[in-house]
């Protein structure tokens, strides 16, 4: 039989083989052939980005819904682009002409009034700081969007982008940052309220932090945590690169370093209630520490509990290399070790012997030693 009698002409295979470049690929192959096709959208370069992003304006509505047409869009975003009839929008494309974001500017009061992304896409702006100083310099107001654009408004009502902080802010409101520019922190920074920076490189770093609400540093890198630290509700370094805690510093309630490379606790420090340290690079712990909540040391290469340790709700020692509790350790709550652990009968424990499992915990009768 010749190759040409087999049943399935050429057409048929491409078609078969691009089918299952689709199904394997979806959304990216589509945006390809967008890109490839080059649909016509009248506009205005404003200004590129470090990233390779650029920021656009859009000559006309018909050149928005064009720009958008492919979307997928949930209700919020149908509404805004609905809405959209006499305002100005700017688009910021990627490195090959995709539209990511859509910014709809109120045409008589200029000022974005929202921000359109697609279904499923990350929410946060590439080059904020970059994208808020082009629209700012264009007369166009950021205020109601100001986290969008990781941007902080000091007590006095001034504005200030994330990667060039003066070197002390004293903020009214809380903060939730998130920024693909490097942060330059304040070196002093003063909240009445909550303070995070998630996400974020930083280039430079705060000396001193008074912060009434919560300060959160996570999953944030270039991170040296401020000498002069006093929170008063909790505290997150969770999957930062913070490699040690301050000599002394006051969180009024959690405390919360897992995954971090703090290796150890200061001599001197206060926290309200619970230590959450899972994870964490912790080795070793001084005598004669109390925790007045929960102490969570899973899976730290902890090889041994120093004397005196007293904890008033839980301690989680499940994962780390502790061979035997000291006799003198108090704990409130539940006490959870690997099985085979030495826990005395001089232990004073208030709840439950439990054993770690690859499921969960079981509860175990104590042992008699």
């Amino acid at each position: 039989m010749s190759g040409r009698n087999v049943g399935f002409s050429t057409k048929e295979a491409v078609a078969s083989i691009m089918g299952a470049f689709r199904d394997r690929h979806g959304v990216e192959e589509e945006k390809a052939s967008i890109a490839r096709i080059g649909v016509k959208v009248s506009s205005t370069l404003i200004t590129g980005l470090p990233s390779g992003y650029s920021l656009h304006e859009l000559s006309s509505e018909s050149d928005l819904f064009t720009e958008t047409a492919r979307w997928r869009l949930g209700t919020p975003e149908q509404a805004a682009l609905a809405r959209a009839k006499g305002q100005r929008a700017f688009s910021i494309r990627s490195s090959v002409g995709i539209s990511e974001f859509i910014m709809l500017v109120d045409a008589v009061h200029p000022a974005v009034v929202s921000i359109v992304t697609q279904i499923g896409t990350v929410s946060a702006i590439p080059n904020p700081c970059h994208v808020g100083r082009a629209l700012v310099a264009k007369g166009i107001s950021i205020d109601q969007h100001l986290h969008r654009f990781a941007a902080i408004r000091d007590k006095e009502g001034r504005k200030h982008f994330i990667d060039a902080c003066p070197d002390k802010i004293e903020l009214a409101t809380n903060n939730y940052i998130h920024s693909t520019d490097p942060a330059a922190l304040p070196k002093v920074i003063v909240a009445d309220g909550d303070f995070h920076l998630i996400d974020t490189a930083i280039s430079r770093n705060a000396v001193s932090a008074n912060v009434r609400g919560s300060l959160g540093f996570r999953n944030v890198t270039g991170l040296t945590v401020p000498s002069h630290l006093n929170v008063g509700v909790d505290l997150s370094l969770q999957m930062s690169d913070a490699d040690r805690l301050p000599m002394r510093f006051s969180v009024g309630r959690d405390l919360d370093i897992g995954l971090t490379r703090v290796t150890e606790f200061p001599d001197t420090f206060h926290v309200g209630r619970n230590i959450i340290a899972n994870g964490a690079s912790i080795s070793r712990l001084r005598g004669g520490l109390t925790v007045n909540g929960n102490l969570d040391l899973r899976d730290c290469p902890l090889k041994e509990v120093a004397w005196g340790l007293e904890v008033r709700g839980d301690l989680n020692l499940a994962g780390t290399k502790i061979k035997a509790v000291p006799g003198d350790c108090a704990v409130g709550g539940n006490l959870m070790v690997e099985e085979g652990v030495v826990v005395p009968s001089t232990v004073r424990l208030g709840g439950k012997l439990m054993y770690a499992r690859p499921y969960g915990y079981e509860t175990v009768r104590r042992p008699s030693n």
